[in-house]
């Protein structure tokens, strides 16, 4: 089999400049997971000194939610899947962070509204 030497030459620089891309790609997502990490480490932390001093101020002790980063499973012939199916279950799973309690729930837990409209612990 016979190949041109200036074919062969172009192929082999491409196959270098796609393992380069491949290898800065590969340190972007050990950065961006990196990162994170750290920001649900510090959301976490931010979540649990809100709900002590709201603790302090109401008496009423609130559940903190907890992030965690886990990286999502991506099929590498559809990347979009991915991403399809991590809205699909934020939204169909719901998230008990946004969801109203209820007025009951909310009385058991001794929280109440003020003439103001301010959330306040019986």
């Amino acid at each position: 089999m016979f190949v041109w030497r200036r074919a062969y030459q172009q192929l082999v620089q491409e196959l270098s400049t796609e393992r380069g891309r491949r290898e800065i790609l590969e340190r972007q997502v050990i950065t961006q997971n990196t990162i994170a990490q750290f920001l649900c480490a510090r959301v976490n932390q931010l979540e649990g000194e809100r709900a002590a001093f709201i603790e302090k101020l109401t008496q009423v002790a609130l559940p903190v939610p907890q992030l965690t980063a886990t990286p999502p499973r991506i099929n590498p012939d559809h990347p979009e899947e991915a991403t399809r199916r991590a809205l699909d279950e934020f939204i169909k799973g719901g998230n008990p962070m946004f969801e109203d309690m209820g007025d009951d729930a909310a009385n058991k837990q001794g929280l109440g509204w003020d003439e103001q409209g301010i959330v306040v612990g019986r």
